[in-house]
């Protein structure tokens, strides 16, 4: 065999022990981390999948809240009006019994204004007419003077009422 052939037949034997080296000890570590890496990549996509279960599971409790959330302050907001509007309705009627009561109470303040001014007339007529009576009675009067007398009680009078 000639110098060439056994340089190539030498490499040969190297390229086979180290290729043989290669898969016996090399090749099955790799497979190791590459079976590691792949366990590791389905437990990761396990566990993402779970998580996004979850995040579902969750974003549907929060959708059922805020849907509860809004019926309990559309609910809150119309008691609300409700109630303004009794208060209204309460506050009007208050309103309008006090209006009435000022009313009354002025129409008792009239009647009796009006009941004192009436008492006091009479009372100055009285006052007038005993004035009268009494000149009547120091003199006798002729119907010339009863004439005279009444026209001045008259006036007199009217003087008091303005």
């Amino acid at each position: 065999m000639d110098a060439m052939t056994m340089e190539k037949v030498l490499a040969l034997i190297v390229f086979a022990l180290f290729a043989g080296t290669l898969v016996v000890l090399v090749l099955p570590k790799i497979g190791k981390a590459l079976g590691a890496r792949e366990t590791k990549q389905r437990e990761d996509l396990s566990a993402a999948e779970k998580a996004a279960e979850e995040a579902s599971k969750k974003l549907a409790e929060y959708e059922t809240q805020l849907a509860d959330a809004k019926q309990q302050a559309a609910k809150i907001r119309s008691e609300a009006e409700v109630a303004a509007e009794a208060r209204g309705v309460e506050m009007q009627a208050a309103a309008e019994h006090d209006v009435e009561q000022m009313r009354h109470r002025f129409s008792r303040d009239v009647d009796t204004a009006r009941e004192g001014a009436v008492a006091a007339l009479y009372t100055r007529a009285a006052d007038v007419a005993t004035a009268v009576a009494a000149k009547i009675l120091e003199n006798e009067l002729t119907a010339n003077d009863q004439q005279i007398l009444v026209s001045e009680s008259l006036a007199q009078l009217q003087k008091s009422a303005n």
